[in-house]
This record gives structure tokens, sequence and C-alpha cells, in this order.
């Protein structure tokens, strides 16, 4: 089958703005994704991408074993190819993982030790959401998770403190379901489980403030 790209380009150290290649290609409906980005690098030979992943339109992308007939039957034929993160592009889909990685480091000291490998692959789910593209600042869906795998292990309530921050924290979550392809709700599931957590077991006044607002058997 024939498929048309149009494949978002910047290369951080050579261009001005962002701007976008067309590429019309034809694949076998059998291919995987891993097998039309190397069709593409024939074609473009320098074109960046990383294995955590991409956006087709506004939606995330991250498993390159999915096939082009499973891709074609959710988004078509014609696919505007776009980085998780316009904003922090260093080259085409590769984007600058700094910024997210010094989100989660403030968990280091509640004693998070995980490797980068392991909080690199959250990435996907740290730009799915349009709050986490606008908002540098927002802690973000990603960090949640992660911050909720952390309290599990050790119950400090720091932690809850730090989440309910109410300008960047979980209760300005956005569902990512929806973003995501395939869609999975298993990142929603934990950020509404941890919300739980937090009303019960946090007593900051920012919490308590939350808690007077909403009714609680709802969440």
């Amino acid at each position: 089958m024939n498929i048309k790209l149009r494949l978002f380009r910047f290369d951080i150290n050579t261009d001005y703005l962002p701007y976008y290649a067309k590429l019309d290609i034809k694949v076998s409906e059998n291919n995987s994704l891993l097998d039309l980005f190397e069709i593409i690098q024939q074609n473009i030979n320098d074109y960046g991408y990383k294995a955590y992943g991409f956006k087709i339109f506004d939606t995330v992308v991250f498993d390159f074993n999915t096939s082009i007939a499973e891709l074609t039957k959710k988004f078509g034929t014609e696919w505007e190819i776009n980085p998780l993160n316009s904003k922090l592009v260093q080259k085409d889909l590769i984007i600058d993982c700094s910024l997210f990685l010094s989100k989660v480091a403030l968990l280091n000291k509640y004693g998070l030790n995980e490797d980068r490998d392991f909080i690199l692959s959250f990435i996907p789910y740290a730009y799915a959401s349009p709050i986490s593209i606008e908002c540098d600042d927002y802690f973000g869906e990603a960090f949640f998770v992660i911050a909720s795998s952390l309290y599990q292990l050790n119950r400090d309530k720091n932690i809850l403190s730090l989440v309910a921050d109410s300008k960047n924290g979980i209760f300005n979550a956005q569902n990512i379901e929806t973003y995501l392809y395939p869609q999975d709700d298993k990142i929603d599931k934990y950020i509404f489980n941890f919300k739980k957590i937090i009303l019960k077991d946090c007593q900051d006044k920012e919490v308590l403030d939350i808690k007077s607002k909403i009714n609680i058997k709802n969440i």
C-alpha cells in the first residue's frame, strides 16, 4: 500500500524554524513501524528518531512492532509525523529529555534509585496530554506514576505533599488513554488510585481545601 507522510523536520544546530518534508512510501501492510522508519531513513538518510516514540498527528505511538495494517485502520494512509513535544526537539523526532529527567530527580531524595533507561521508558506518557505540552512546570502524568510507585515502597508522606502541588500537581492531571495508540488506561488508573491515596493520607492545607470542594465518593 502507499503511505503519504508529512515528516516533522528540525535540527537545533542548523534550522531557525521547523518544517515538514513530504514523502510517499510504498510498503507492505505486514511491515512494522520499525520497517517504515528504515524506509524513511533510506530516503532521508539523516532523519532522526528514537525508540521512545513519536506522534501520528497528536496521538502518541511508541510500539515499533505495530504493523502498518493496524496503523492504517486507525490513521488511514496519510500521516503527519510529529515529535512528542515540538518545543524540546533536538533533531526531527529526537527530543531533549533533560526537563523530564530533572523533574523525576526531585524524587531522588525520597529514595528513588531507578536507572536512567527505566525512567526514560516513561517518556511516551510524559508528553501525551495537552497540559504536559503547554506547561513546562507541570510535573506530568508519567511523573505521577513514578511517584506513586515510590510511595507504595516507602510510604513517605513528603511524596504526597510534593505531588499535591496545586499549580503543577496531580489534581491537574488529564486522562491520557485517548492520546495513546494502542489506547491503554493503565496510566489513568494509576493516577486515579494515587489521587484517592493523597486525599485519604495527606493533611496539607491544599489537599484539605480540595477535599472540601469535592465529593470524595466520586474520586
